[in-house]
This record gives C-alpha cells, structure tokens and sequence, in this order.
C-alpha cells in the first residue's frame, strides 16, 4: 500500500524478506522513477542459545533466539564459533534451530546467524 503526503513525500512498506538491499520504483501517470538500494533490512541479531547436556563429541541440538531471523524460512545458517551448524532449522522470525556435534566441556562461544545476504 502506497500512501500520498506530498510533491516530495509518499510512504510505503516494504514487503516481508531479507537481503542487503531493496530499490523502489514508482510511477505517477506515465512518468517512472527508480531507487536503487532505497531500504535495508536490519542483519539477524541472535542473543541467547541454549542446549540440553550433551556428552562432548555428540550431535545435539542448540536453540537460537533472537530477533529478525525472517518471518518466513529464508534457509538460515548459524554457527557456533567457528563450527558451522550441520543443519538450521528455521522456526520464527525469533527462534531457529542449529543441529550441531558438540564438542569440548563447556565456556562460551559467539553465536552468528546469516539469513539471506545479511549476517549478525
């Protein structure tokens, strides 16, 4: 939906997605302008993980949440450290999952989720 203010102002929202950059074309009458990178989508922001006691060395699942991981499933990929996850499930635009083999016996590791073309 587009909505008119001015000569020089008109809002409109950008549909649901990810990725670097979005244009925008607009037409008035039979004049048409474009936009090229008029809007970002902001970069996923995990900030929590948690998983079950594991065994080092076994395959586990570690539950990611945080916020913009897409509202639909645009194939995430997490990472715990410097391991990729095997596989991550996308289960909101708050929670995914990262089935990972856990390894070593505890401490803290960054958690990176890339969706789309944005990291974070």
């Amino acid at each position: 939906e587009t909505e008119w203010r001015s000569d020089v102002d008109i809002a409109c929202q950008a549909a649901n997605g990810v990725g670097a950059r979005g244009a925008m074309q607009i037409t008035a009458a039979v004049q048409v302008g474009t936009l090229q990178a008029a809007f970002n989508y902001f970069v996923p922001f995990p900030f929590y993980a948690a998983r079950a006691n594991q065994a080092s060395g076994s395959e586990g699942t570690l539950t990611l949440s945080g916020r913009r991981f897409g509202r639909a499933d645009y194939t995430p990929m997490a990472r715990a450290g410097v391991t990729a996850c095997e596989a991550t499930i996308w289960v909101s635009d708050t929670s995914a999952e990262c089935l990972a083999t856990m390894h070593g016996v505890g401490g803290t590791q960054p958690v990176s989720m890339t969706v789309g073309l944005r990291s974070g």
